[in-house]
Formats: C-alpha cells, structure tokens, sequence
C-alpha cells in the first residue's frame, strides 16, 4: 500500500482517536527497517494530528530512528533478554544495541513502554525479570512495562497450512505466575500490565 492508502484507512478512524486519546501504531516486522517510508507515513499522520507510535524490537541502527523522532509519540520496545549471551542464543543477535537505543529515546523524553515477551523456560526467571526492572528504572520517559505472555493463537493456522507449530511444545504461563511477576516489576516502583 502507498503512504496515501494507508493514510486515508487511518483517518476513517479519526472521530475514535480523539474520544479514545488513541492512535496508530505502526509495526510489523520491523517498521524500522524501512525508515524512509516509516517516516513519510508518520509525517503524514500527524499532519492530520493524528498520535503515533511505533512497535519496534530496536535492533535498527540510530540513523533509522533518528529519522523518524520528530513524528513519534511513543514506542512500544520489546526487551527479550537482559543477557547477552542468552539473546543471542534465542534471537541470534546481541542485545546491547537495543539496550543503547532505549537508552537514547528516553534521553530525548519520548514516551516509551517496555513489552517484554514473556516466554517461558526463556525469559521468565526472577533474574531476567530482576534485571530488566534495573535497566528500566533508569528509563525517565519509561510509562510502562507490558508482559506479554505466550500464547497459542497461531496454532490452527499452523495447522490449516500444514505446518509445524514453533512453540507448541512451550507451555502456557499459569496466572497465579504472571500477577506474581507483575508484582515483582511493581516492587520496582514500575508501572505494569499483563497484556493479551
């Protein structure tokens, strides 16, 4: 779709934005990857006055998001692991520049969420979630922190093309696990919500 397509199926939804204080979003993939048109899209949209955000992992050099700054209201950052070594076994790359550009947002006072997909037997221990809380505190525009837990939602798809399901064998997170690391990042001094 070109910028124009997208532009005038986001301003259908104008009257919800304004009663609602919402937006758009933009994701992906990695809507940062394409910084160019990201940002057109963007300028576009806040030409109409329209809040936006975007969805990013973070792992785009600075120059992208430099881009894309003057048009951005918040980001939603996805923070998989707060080790290394372990993100890089479980994504196959580093996390430190994700870590670096997080850093540089709330140094710029844009409002950023944290979204740590919660992935358990991963990511879920208390010293993963422990760190991620330290990295955070740090944040001075951070609003949030969002735990995403694993879901199965994509499974009948999976199934309808044939295909092997990724994560079937991971088990779901248990409630009473979710609200107890909830508390743990509000122990914190952190706002936080279970998402999904």
């Amino acid at each position: 779709m070109t910028i124009e397509e997208l532009l005038t199926e986001a301003k259908k939804d104008v009257i919800v934005y304004r009663h609602s204080r919402g937006g758009v979003t933009i994701s992906g993939g990695e809507p940062l990857l394409n910084p160019v048109f990201t940002q057109g899209l963007l300028r576009a949209l806040k030409k109409e006055n329209i809040n936006v955000g975007v969805d990013t992992c973070g792992h785009v050099p600075w120059t992208n998001i430099d881009k894309v700054l003057p048009y951005i209201d918040f980001f939603l950052w996805d923070i998989k692991h707060m080790d290394d070594e372990k993100h890089r076994k479980f994504t196959g790359v580093s996390n430190k520049l994700i870590l670096s550009n997080a850093r540089s947002i709330s140094e710029r006072n844009i409002r950023l969420y944290i979204r740590i997909p919660l992935i358990p037997g991963y990511n879920d221990s208390e010293e993963n979630i422990r760190a991620t809380c330290e990295f955070a505190r740090d944040l001075t525009s951070l609003v949030n922190i969002d735990l995403l837990p694993l879901h199965h939602l994509g499974k009948a798809r999976y199934d309808s093309l044939n295909l092997v399901y990724p994560t079937a064998g991971i088990p779901l997170i248990p409630d009473s696990v979710l609200h107890n690391i909830k508390r743990l990042v509000e122990s914190y001094q952190l706002n936080c919500s279970i998402v999904g």
